[in-house]
């Protein structure tokens, strides 16, 4: 599986806006933060991973991904919300997941097409969908569609790493900052424990 593209223009860019960041850049090497194969795949996981820690959330993931070998509408649609509950996903969360899976279905929803789309076009499309928010549409930003100004000052490993570096600091003021490299920002921030 690919990483995210970390370049050395957007490394420079950070490292001159933020000389406590930049330290974390000097000491850590290029983090690998993996891509997702589709962007519907990415989408199921982050819907999965909304307010639960990492850990349960890849179980579930991990789970399902055995249960389908692959992560596609047709197989989730297929698997059913009664099989996604038994793999541990909340009934909320597997009703999202699903309707999402039938939009793609009946090309409602065209991930392929909403990928080349500016970022406020797609974040108006995806949240019509009850279940997806701002968190999970910047995840998808960054891990499916590459986009490289994604900042989500609502993620809270993203926030621990600012505040660790920036106690007192306004974290939406670091946001314009850091663009346009918002998402390198993040990825050294959640190196940050």
């Amino acid at each position: 599986m690919p990483y995210f593209p970390i370049t050395q223009k957007a490394l420079n860019h950070i490292s001159s806006v933020d000389k406590q960041l930049a330290e974390i850049i000097a000491t850590y090497p290029k983090p690998k933060r993996l891509l997702y194969s589709s962007a519907f795949e990415c989408i199921v996981s982050c819907i999965i991973q909304q307010q639960i820690s990492g850990k349960t959330a890849e179980k579930i993931f991990t789970k399902i991904k055995a249960q389908l070998q692959q992560i596609t509408p047709q197989n989730i649609i297929q698997c059913g919300i009664q099989n996604l509950n038994n793999c541990g996903v909340p009934e909320r969360k597997a009703t999202t997941i699903s309707n999402i899976a039938q939009a793609s279905i009946n090309e409602t929803l065209n991930f392929e097409e909403i990928a080349n789309l500016p970022e406020n076009e797609i974040i108006k499309i995806l949240s019509a969908y009850k279940g997806i928010g701002a968190w999970t549409i910047e995840m998808l930003l960054i891990f499916a569609l590459k986009k490289t100004d994604i900042f989500s000052t609502k993620d809270f490993g993203i926030k621990r790493g600012f505040y660790k570096l920036h106690p007192n600091a306004n974290i939406n003021e670091y946001k314009k900052r850091y663009s346009p490299y918002g998402t390198t920002a993040s990825i050294y921030l959640w190196e940050i424990k």
